[in-house]
Parts: structure tokens; C-alpha cells; sequence
């Protein structure tokens, strides 16, 4: 479109900056703007990226995405009339999303100089702007209301007198660090703070967007340990040094290797994820390792630090006990990542150890002497245990399958979906659960909530008749998993190892066995299958 002063007054009819667009201020804006063609696809700005320049959409389409999990997502797009980047071009911030052609389109750019100077010359337009900047406001906060909303807006208040005792590195800033840890360790108030972060995809402009980058952008950025290593903890004198965490949220294949580096350089406190490694010849030299180093290694199951396995287990007595029901008969667990996501990790190493660390929590399972039948497939592991003070078993399925509800999508498109059930069925009536469990999980791709609601139905009869008791909980698992794991660090090693409050690594070597040896009898059963 080759814009007039006219045709562009007409072009921005419906826009609620430029409503009643003069010939004169048509004019200046032709004047001071640069048209300017992209493809379809092609980039107009990146995430990050100055925010120099506000765009009129003379023609196509122009969409915002943002990051989230499962890739970027659409959350907003531009068509002919529209203008986009005018928050940017105010706040001399950088952008907070990427902007890319949905078709061919045709865009007048305008510099931040020219807008100001737009402003000045015609300041009613002044107003209007904070009008619309307001509503977009209002708009936002109804968001977040409503996503509390949804969650019972349950949020711990941090103890905003404590100090910061422990710096952290956080090495590997991927999907998991960016939405899950970053916002934790941004909360101020807490004995943390984050210092640094290791991660060759990692650019200072991707970081600065993230909620850990816009509450602490004085964090350091580091593409390897090495450039770490020289650039930070060399330079530490021994009492910083002595309180540096290093928390490595890597998958398995790779945490191995990555964690004998830190321990070399002298690191003295870890968080390490579950499974934490690949095989039980690594597990057992890291621990040996551990030990001899006098290391305070915690490992980030978050069931061990949640006070629901041990809600779960009073219930189980009470109704085996107090209403007679018997012992319990059979247990079926499920825990499965939504389906059509990428994962690179294997099932038993994926969702199996939270179902596991759960039932052994509980006391459901001990993995220490229960012994599972193992069956799977290329996205399933299933088990079946057969514990002595159970009659009939329990059944795990952990798999990467999951197809949750298109009602249930459709109401929060912006969350990823876990499916957690439980159900422990007892000898009295083994054709009903007594005791059913909705661990469901929902993480807003922000990273701005991250806790975990649970449904919580408990089976009773009375006078009236058989009914359902309903119990909510909302549990903020790695805000109250942080607290705990960082209070531990402030002992003697002799003491860590000994809390029972923190999965020390020592602490998760019987876990840590008993899920390296399903791995290897279910990719003992893939190759066979697959052969």
C-alpha cells in the first residue's frame, strides 16, 4: 500500500490511538516513517531486542509469540490498521516477544526519536496513549486474577528479614530452569539469591525477558564452566566460596559429567534432579564421591519435601482402622507428561520417579525389598508390586501419552497438563476406591505460578448412605522443596546427612538403585521388542 495523508487517516479509523487521525498529523508520520516489506515467516524483531521502533500494519499480518515449553507460542496478532511496539519505543526496555509475519506484509516503521517528537508536537495524543496503556493494564491484572482464581490464590509469603546467605549458580537455563526454578530463585525475601548461570544457548537478551532476568538482570551469564569457573569462582575468596550452591537441572545423560566438574572446582553445596544419572555404576561413584568430598548434596524430589504423602498415609490408617475397612487391596497410580510434547528422556526416568518417591513416601512401596514386574513400550513403563501387607498389588503406569480434556484446554490454553492419580482401594468393598487422589498439575508457561492443586476424596458412609468427602489442597512443592533444602545447607555435613527433613543424595541411593534397574530391565524389553 502506497499511504497518503488520507488513506492512512482512513487505514487508522479503527484504531483507538489514531481514531481521528489530522491531515497534518497523517503527514508528519508519512514523513518521519520508512515503509518496509517482510515475508511470510520472516522475523520482524526478536525477543529481547531494542525496543526502538513502534510498526503501523499497512497490509497482512504481523504475530507476537512467545516461549513456553512445548515451543512459541501465538498470543497476539497485528492486521492491516494495527500498531504494534509503541511499549517498547516508551519504556526504552527491550521487547518481551517476537514479532513475526504470519503472510506478506507491508509496515511503516517509526523511529523512538520520531514518536517522542510526534508527542511533543501534537501532545493530546498524550492522553490518549496513557488511556490505552491503562486498559491494556486492567485487561492483564483480570488475567493473572483469573489464574489465581483457579488455584485458590494460595501464596506463601517470604520472610522478608532474612537475608541472603547462599549465591547460586543454576547450570542449564532450558525449558524447566527458565519457567520453574528462575521464578523461585527471583522471590526475594529468601536465604538465596541467584548469581550466575551457566548455559551455552543462553543470550543476555533471551534472559533479560525471563522473570529471574527482569528481577536480577545484575545475574552473570556464562556459556561453559570453564568461562565460569575464571570469570567467577577463581576469582571468590574462601568464605564466599564456602557458600556457593551450584543446582544443575540437566537431564541424566549429561548431569554426570557436569557435576564431577563443580565438584573438582571445590562446590561444596548441590541440588541435583531426580534421576540425577543413567545407570547405577554412576549413581554409586557419585555418592562415594559425595561422601569423601564431605559434599552437601540434595536432591530435588519434591514429594520427599511435601507434607500430602504424609496426609495420604493418616487417611490410609484411619480408614483401615477407624472404619473398618480392612487392609488396604490394591493401589493404581498413574503419572503421565502430556502427549505430543518432545521428550528426550525415557519414561522410567521421566515421570516414574515422582510416582515412586510418592508411594515410598506414603509407605505403599519399599524399594529397598519390593521387586516389580516390569512391561512397557517405547512411551510406557508399568509395574506391578506385590507388597507383603497389601492383597493384591500396586500398579504403576508412567508414561508420555497423556491427552487431557479439550474442555479442560480449552479453559486455560496457556497451561501444560500432567496427569498424577491415585486411587487405593481397601479389602472391604475392593470394588470402589475409598481413597481417591487428583495430583493434577498445571504450570503457567510465565513461570509466574508453578504449585501443584490437588483433589483429595475421601469415601464415606453414614446414615444417609454412601457420599464423597472432598478436600482441596493447593502445595507450592519447589518454593517449600527451596526453603527446605536451603535451611539444611546451613549444617555440618554430618548434620545434612542425617536430616530427614532433606533427600540427601545418601538418603536417595535406594530410590536412585531401584529406578536405575527398571531402566535397564525396560531397555532390556525395547531392544527385544524392537528387534
Amino acid at each position: 500500500m502506497d499511504a497518503d495523508p488520507l488513506q492512512l487517516s482512513q487505514l487508522l479509523a479503527q484504531n483507538p490511538l489514531f481514531t481521528s487521525l489530522g491531515e497534518d498529523e497523517a503527514v508528519f508520520l508519512l514523513a518521519v516513517g520508512k515503509r518496509r516489506t517482510v515475508g511470510a515467516g520472516e522475523e520482524l524483531f526478536a525477543s529481547g531486542s531494542p525496543g526502538d521502533q513502534l510498526f503501523i500494519v499497512l497490509d497482512g499480518t504481523i504475530e507476537i509469540l512467545m516461549p513456553s515449553q512445548d515451543g512459541d507460542v501465538v498470543v497476539e496478532r497485528f492486521q492491516r490498521g494495527d500498531m504494534l511496539g509503541e511499549i517498547a519505543v516508551l519504556d526504552d526496555q527491550p521487547r518481551t516477544a517476537t514479532g513475526r509475519a504470519a503472510s506478506p506484509s507491508t509496515l511503516l516503521v517509526i523511529q523512538r526519536d520520531d514518536f517522542h517528537a510526534f508527542l511533543e508536537t501534537f501532545p493530546h495524543y498524550r492522553q490518549r496513549l496513557i488511556s490505552i496503556l491503562v486498559q491494556r493494564l486492567r485487561r492483564t491484572s483480570d488475567l493473572v486474577s483469573e489464574m489465581l482464581s483457579v488455584e485458590s490464590g494460595v501464596i506463601l509469603p517470604p520472610d522478608q528479614h532474612v537475608a541472603a546467605r547462599f549465591e547460586t549458580t543454576i547450570v542449564g537455563y532450558g525449558r524447566y530452569g527458565n519457567n520453574y526454578i528462575g521464578p523461585k530463585y527471583a522471590k526475594p525475601g529468601y536465604p538465596w539469591q541467584a548469581v550466575a548461570i551457566v548455559d551455552p544457548h543462553l543470550t543476555r537478551g533471551k534472559f533479560a525477558v525471563s522473570m529471574l532476568g527482569r528481577r536480577r538482570p545484575d545475574c552473570l551469564l556464562f556459556r561453559s564452566f570453564q568461562e565460569w569457573y575464571d570469570g567467577y569462582f577463581a576469582q571468590l575468596t574462601p568464605d564466599r566460596r564456602a557458600r556457593q550452591v551450584v543446582e544443575i537441572p540437566l537431564k541424566p545423560e549429561v548431569l554426570y559429567e557436569q557435576v564431577l566438574r563443580y565438584i573438582d572446582a571445590g562446590v561444596k553445596q548441590l541440588i541435583l534432579p531426580k534421576p540425577v544419572v543413567m545407570n547405577r555404576a554412576q549413581l554409586h561413584a557419585l555418592i562415594d564421591r559425595v561422601a569423601h568430598e564431605r559434599i552437601k548434596a540434595a536432591v530435588a524430589s519434591q514429594w520427599c519435601y511435601s507434607d500430602f504423602p504424609r496426609i495420604i498415609r493418616r487417611e490410609i490408617r484411619r480408614i483401615s482402622s477407624d472404619q473398618g475397612a480392612g487392609r488396604v487391596q490394591r493401589v493404581d497410580i498413574q503419572f503421565s507428561k502430556e502427549h505430543g510434547l518432545a521428550y528426550a528422556t525415557p519414561p522410567p526416568l521421566l515421570e516414574l520417579p515422582h510416582a515412586l518417591q510418592l508411594l515410598s513416601s506414603i509407605g505403599l512401596i519399599d524399594v529397598a525389598h519390593d521387586i516389580p514386574e516390569i512391561v512397557g513400550t517405547a512411551t510406557l513403563v508399568a509395574l506391578t508390586y506385590r507388597p507383603q501387607h497389601i492383597s493384591d498389588g500396586v500398579y504403576v503406569r508412567a508414561s508420555t501419552d497423556y491427552q487431557p480434556p479439550a474442555l479442560q484446554k480449552r479453559s486455560s490454553p496457556n497451561w501444560d497438563y500432567q496427569e498424577r492419580t491415585l486411587n487405593v482401594f481397601f479389602e472391604g468393598d475392593p470394588s470402589i476406591p475409598r481413597l481417591m487422589i487428583d495430583l493434577w498439575i498445571k504450570f503457567i508457561r510465565s513461570g509466574d505460578i508453578a504449585i501443584r492443586p490437588a483433589q483429595l476424596r475421601l469415601y464415606e458412609l453414614d446414615e444417609q448412605g454412601p457420599r464423597y468427602l472432598e478436600l482441596h489442597f493447593v502445595d507450592d512443592q519447589l518454593l517449600t522443596m527451596n526453603r527446605m533444602i536451603y535451611e539444611s545447607f546451613d549444617q555440618e555435613f554430618a548434620l545434612f546427612q542425617r536430616d530427614s527433613r532433606v533427600m540427601s543424595l545418601e538418603r536417595y541411593r535406594a530410590i536412585g538403585e531401584h529406578l536405575m534397574m527398571i531402566q535397564e530391565d525396560w531397555g532390556a524389553l525395547s531392544a527385544r521388542d524392537g528387534s
